[in-house]
C-alpha cells in the first residue's frame, strides 16, 4: 500500500529522529518511539493506542511542537495474556485497511482542530451525574475521568458547559488535562453534541461517532455506538 516498514531498534539515533516529518504521516502503535515526535516542528501521524487511552506525555509533546498527530483505538487487538504490553492482532488485513482509511482521510487534520481549546460563550453549566447516580468526577493526580458517589480532595468535579442547545463542552473546575477512555482526544476542555432525552441528555464524539457511557463500576468510556440507558447522565446545579 505503499508504507515503508521502520524497525526503529535497528537505526542510529539520527535517523530514529528523522522518521517523524511534516512532510510524511508516521503510523504506528503508540509508546517510546512516539517521543522522537518532539524532534520535529509539526509532525503528522497516526498513533495505534492500545484500549484508545495514551499518556498525557503525548498530549504535552504536541502542544509544545505543533503536532497533527491522532490518537485512535486499534482494531483487533487482544491481550495474549496477563503480561502489560502482551498483544495480539487477530486481523492484520482489517488493521491494514484501517490504517490505510484513515491515511486517505487525512485523520490528523479533523483530529487537530479538537486540540485546540474551545473559547465558546457559556449558556448554562451544571455538573454530572450518572445512570447510577453517581458523580462524574476526575482525579486531580492523573486527569483520569470517572464516576463515584461523592467527591473526595483528590478529585474534582467535571462540568457541561452548554453554549447551545445542541453543543456542549466537559471541563472540570481547574481545567486539569482530561483522560477518558475511548476518547482521541486529551483536552482541558472535550466538545460533544448533546442529545436530549426528557430529563437526560448524551454525549456524542461526533469525530468518532461515538456516545459517552457510564458503567455501575464507575468507569467512564466513549466507545458506544448506540444510546442505551448506560449513556444517559442527569443534570444538577
Amino acid at each position: 500500500m505503499g508504507f515503508d516498514i521502520v524497525h526503529p531498534q535497528e537505526h542510529s539515533i539520527e535517523i530514529q529522529l528523522g522518521i517523524f516529518n511534516p512532510a510524511r504521516p508516521v503510523c504506528g502503535f503508540i509508546g517510546s518511539a512516539f517521543h522522537n515526535s518532539i524532534f520535529s516542528y509539526s509532525p503528522k501521524g497516526i498513533a495505534l493506542c492500545h484500549g484508545d487511552r495514551y499518556s498525557s506525555n503525548f498530549y504535552l509533546m504536541d502542544k509544545i511542537n505543533n503536532a497533527k498527530i491522532s490518537y485512535v483505538q486499534t482494531p483487533s487487538l487482544q491481550k495474549n495474556s496477563d503480561h502489560y504490553g502482551d498483544m495480539v492482532i487477530k486481523d492484520p488485513e482489517h488493521l491494514s485497511l484501517f490504517i490505510y482509511d484513515l491515511i486517505k482521510s487525512r485523520i490528523w487534520e479533523n483530529s487537530n482542530s479538537q486540540k485546540t481549546e474551545h473559547n465558546h460563550g457559556v449558556i448554562e453549566k451544571y455538573k454530572l451525574i450518572s445512570i447510577h447516580n453517581k458523580f462524574l468526577l476526575v482525579e486531580k493526580r492523573t486527569g483520569i475521568v470517572t464516576s463515584k458517589n461523592e467527591k473526595t480532595d483528590d478529585y474534582e468535579y467535571l462540568y457541561v458547559n452548554f453554549t447551545d442547545k445542541n453543543n456542549a463542552f466537559i471541563e472540570s473546575e481547574s481545567k486539569i488535562c482530561l483522560t477518558l477512555q475511548g476518547e482521541s482526544r486529551c483536552l482541558r476542555k472535550i466538545k460533544y453534541d448533546i442529545y436530549r432525552d426528557g430529563n437526560f441528555v448524551s454525549f456524542l464524539n461526533k469525530t468518532q461517532n461515538r456516545f459517552l457511557s457510564s458503567s455501575p463500576d464507575g468507569k467512564l468510556m466513549c466507545d458506544r455506538k448506540e444510546l442505551h440507558e448506560w449513556e444517559l447522565f442527569k443534570l444538577v446545579k
